[in-house]
């Protein structure tokens, strides 16, 4: 405590001084106030904390999205993965943090037409691509650049959206439609 009344923190280091012989003649001790260190600590502590309950309830987010979602880092592996990535069946294998992103289904269908995730990293811009795969399901794929403060992409992500029932729906009333105009006739 100051004379002013103020607390500070000193880091104090002892050492005893001994003689030819071994014995203590007296002590060597010295202090350094870290009052402001342990200050700045507290705030970061406190902004981590903060952080983390951010972090936690965004993952929260992306986690209840129905639609598949990944991040897939420039060397090509997966950084992340929601839970309907990990889950779907059109993705007919575990999608697993740290897996090279071409040994998925996934990917190697849509790298049947060339790498869209390849190009959304080297045009740097958003790229879309409609999937159709056997089993009669349809995706609209959207791959777009998660750029670092340079303008780089830095990770890519990949959005896979089921649009089966809109194209089904839109065949219907296209359908529809040309038979209202014959009808006319």
């Amino acid at each position: 405590v100051t004379s002013s009344g103020e607390i500070k923190c000193i880091q104090w280091n002892n050492t005893v001084r001994r003689d030819d012989t071994g014995r203590p003649l007296g002590t060597l001790s010295s202090g350094i106030d870290i009052t402001q260190r342990i200050e700045v600590l507290n705030q970061l502590t406190a902004s981590r904390e903060q952080y983390m309950t951010l972090f936690n309830q965004f993952e929260s987010l992306l986690h209840g999205i129905s639609e598949p979602l990944l991040i897939i880092d420039r060397d090509r592996n997966i950084a992340w993965a929601n839970h309907a990535a990990r889950q779907d069946e059109f993705l007919s294998d575990p999608i697993a943090r740290g897996r090279l992103c071409a040994s998925t289904s996934l990917c190697r269908q849509l790298c049947e037409q060339g790498c869209v995730v390849s190009a959304c990293f080297r045009e740097n811009r958003e790229l879309q691509h409609n999937h159709y795969h056997p089993s009669g399901r349809s995706l609209k794929i959207r791959v777009f650049p998660a750029s670092s403060e340079d303008g780089r992409p830095q990770s890519v992500i990949v959005m896979a959206q089921d649009i089966t029932e809109v194209l089904k729906v839109r065949t219907e009333m296209a359908r529809a439609s040309q038979l209202a105009s014959v009808g006319e006739l």
